[in-house]
C-alpha cells in the first residue's frame, strides 16, 4: 500500500494568537477595587486568582501592538494583593476607634432609655393617682347620696 498523500496539498499550520479577552480584563481591573470597598474576603481571593490567572496567560494574549489601553498583568495582580491586604488589615491592625465608638453608642443609648423610662413611670404615677383620686371622690359621692 502506497501513501496517497500529496505533498503539493499540504499546507503547514500557522499559530493564530488569540485577542485578548475583554471580559477577562475588565473583570481582572474591577473585582480588587470592589473587594476592597466592600472588604468581603471572598471577593478578593477570587480577585488575586483571577489575576495570577491572566498574568499566567500573558505571553498567549498578549497583543502584538501596543495600544496602551491595558495594564500590564504584574499591576493587576499587585492590585489584587493590596485588596486582599485590605480585607485581613484587621487582623493585623485591630481598630480601637470603632470599638469607642461603638461603646459611646450603647452608653449613650442605655442613658436615653433609662431616662425614657424613669418618664414615663412617672407618668403613669400621676395617671394612677389622678385616676385614685377620681374613683374615691366619686365613691363618696354615690355614699352621700344613699345616706
Amino acid at each position: 500500500m502506497s501513501d496517497k498523500r500529496r505533498a503539493d496539498l499540504c499546507v503547514p499550520y500557522v499559530h493564530v494568537v488569540d485577542k485578548q479577552n475583554d471580559a477577562q480584563s475588565f473583570i481582572t481591573t474591577s473585582l480588587p477595587m470592589a473587594a476592597m470597598f466592600l472588604r468581603n474576603k471572598l471577593m478578593s481571593w477570587t480577585a488575586l486568582f483571577t489575576a495570577i490567572t491572566a498574568f499566567m496567560n500573558e505571553p498567549l494574549i498578549k497583543p502584538t501592538q501596543s495600544d496602551g489601553a491595558s495594564q500590564p498583568a504584574w499591576l493587576s495582580v499587585l492590585v489584587s494583593l493590596v485588596g486582599l491586604f485590605t480585607c485581613y488589615m484587621d487582623l493585623a491592625f485591630p481598630s480601637q476607634g470603632r470599638k469607642l465608638a461603638a461603646q459611646h453608642a450603647a452608653s449613650s443609648t442605655a442613658s436615653a432609655a433609662s431616662s425614657t423610662a424613669s418618664a414615663a413611670s412617672a407618668t403613669v404615677a400621676s395617671v394612677a393617682s389622678k385616676a385614685t383620686g377620681v374613683a374615691a371622690d366619686a365613691l363618696d359621692k354615690l355614699f352621700k347620696k344613699a345616706a
